[in-house]
């Protein structure tokens, strides 16, 4: 079992490690077990973003870690964290990031690539408002962007990895397969 001692996490399985000694049901077992570690959490996205960066070898002064410290932090505090009894909310979001990073170690991407793909995760759904962009597309993943754009610009990060990230999370939209020669 992956939990440690008291309120601690080890990070030596999923999703923080990749196990190919498991099969698909016991890495979505460790998975669920650490969704229901952090749930009575207040800092459960803070701790979350951060295991995962720590998980990827991402240095602290990386600017798309800095961001998504800073957008955890928010989430924490209620801003931006969507519906709150509803689908899109600061556990959905955090259930997304985990899955990305584990698919982005599974499948051995690299360092700065996992780093914005789980950024991207944390932040696709910011601020939604739990109504469906069904007669705009986009709309809901724009406004999203838009604020994680905000707080990547803030911590410094590049041009090219603002792009990047703004892209991931359009590509967030259901629909986005309609509309992918418009990225």
């Amino acid at each position: 079992m992956s939990l440690g001692a008291g309120r601690h996490w080890a990070m030596s399985g999923p999703p923080f490690t990749v196990d190919s000694s498991l099969g698909p049901a016991q890495v979505a077992e460790r998975i669920v077990q650490f969704f229901e570690f952090l749930a009575s959490r207040p800092d459960r996205a803070v701790l979350a973003q951060s295991m995962a960066m720590k998980s990827l070898g991402i240095a602290g002064s990386d600017p798309v870690l800095k961001a998504g410290a800073e957008i955890a932090q928010k989430l924490d505090a209620g801003i931006g964290s969507g519906v709150a009894h509803g689908y899109h909310n600061t556990k959905h979001f955090i259930e997304t990031m985990l899955c990305a990073l584990y698919l982005c170690q599974a499948t051995g991407l690299s360092q700065s690539r996992s780093c914005r793909i789980v950024t991207a995760a944390l932040a696709h759904d910011l601020h939604h408002d739990g109504t469906r962009g069904s007669m705009s597309p986009f709309r809901l993943e724009t406004a999203s962007a838009q604020h994680a754009d905000h707080e990547l610009k803030l911590a410094g990060c590049s041009d090219e990895q603002r792009k990047q990230i703004f892209a991931l999370i359009l590509a967030t939209e259901p629909r986005s397969e309609e509309h992918t020669s418009e990225l």
